[in-house]
């Protein structure tokens, strides 16, 4: 499932995003890093 999370890089976004791409979901958030993509903590995130 693809998931879009708004503060995925924050302290409780970047647990959830974790669980959710442990669990096999592709998430992606709002960030502003311009290329490549966003890590919260370990976890990459797809940037939207």
């Amino acid at each position: 499932m693809n998931v879009l999370i708004l503060g995925a890089t924050g302290f409780i976004g970047s647990a959830v995003a974790a669980r959710l791409v442990a669990d096999g979901h592709a998430v992606s958030g709002p960030g502003r890093r311009e290329n490549g993509p966003m890590s919260a903590g370990c976890v990459p995130i797809s940037p939207t």
